[in-house]
This record gives structure tokens, C-alpha cells and sequence, in this order.
């Protein structure tokens, strides 16, 4: 395609249903059926990079990606009931002989959304919001 240039791209559907129900129900209280928790339907990621190979911005890089999950479920529910996510990342990066450095700014949007839950007991749900925007960068000698 382009010297330099990466791409890598996944996605996954996934019909995640619950099919045997545990031996301490309650009547009324049936899960048989219902979306497995804490599960997204469409799941989609990708990250692109590119290093310039020549020129003057020889050894410098740009890269970015997405993450994007839709139809997600908290709970025992028989339907979708927690909106979809979706995050931008992006950064820069030189690296020349044995020493890279990069920058990378994670959740570009500053979206404060729902990542997931966690379970804390049949009845209870705490929910994780998903980090602000925020930074991180890295200095690499490889030896």
C-alpha cells in the first residue's frame, strides 16, 4: 500500500445469551434467554500508523485508532440498555536507531461515558465511566 503505513482492523458480532438458568431462581425472576451481562452485541476497533521513511520528517510517526461497541448490556436484560461507546485515540512519535519517543492522547472527545459495570451481587450493579481525556508518553532505548 504505502511504505510505513500500518493498519490493523477487528471487529465481532456477538449473540451472547443466557441458556441455563441458575438452581436458586425465584419464580418471575427467570434469565433464560436474556443477554448475557456486561456484553456488547458489535464490537469494532482499529488503529492506523504511518512513519514517514523519507524527507524531512524522516523517523517521525503519526498514528490513530477508534474503538466503537453498540447493543451493549448491563444485567440480566432481555434488551440492550446501556448506550453505545465510542473513543478516539491519537499520537506522534520519533524514533531514530535504538530510541523512540511518543506521545499519545487517549479519549481525543473528552467523552465522559459509561465503559462498563461490575457486579457486585444479583441485584446490585457499580458502573465504570470511562477515563478523561489523558496522556501518556514514552521513552524507549532498545539495547
Amino acid at each position: 500500500m504505502l511504505p510505513g503505513f500500518n493498519v490493523n482492523v477487528n471487529g465481532a458480532i456477538t449473540d451472547a445469551k443466557i441458556t441455563k438458568e441458575s438452581p436458586n431462581v425465584v419464580a418471575g425472576k427467570e434469565t433464560v434467554g436474556n443477554i448475557t451481562p456486561n456484553t456488547a452485541k458489535y464490537i469494532f476497533n482499529s488503529w492506523l500508523q504511518y512513519n514517514a521513511q523519507k524527507g524531512f520528517l524522516k523517523n517521525f510517526g503519526v498514528q490513530g485508532g477508534a474503538q466503537w461497541q453498540a447493543e451493549r448490556t448491563v444485567g440480566t436484560s432481555g434488551v440492550s440498555n446501556i448506550p453505545n461507546y465510542f473513543r478516539l485515540d491519537g499520537g506522534i512519535n520519533y524514533h531514530t536507531g535504538k530510541l523512540s519517543i511518543g506521545f499519545l492522547v487517549n479519549n481525543l472527545l473528552d467523552d465522559h461515558q459509561l465503559l462498563t459495570s461490575a457486579s457486585m451481587s444479583a441485584t446490585l450493579y457499580t458502573y465504570i465511566v470511562e477515563a478523561r481525556r489523558n496522556f501518556r508518553s514514552t521513552i524507549t532505548y532498545r539495547f
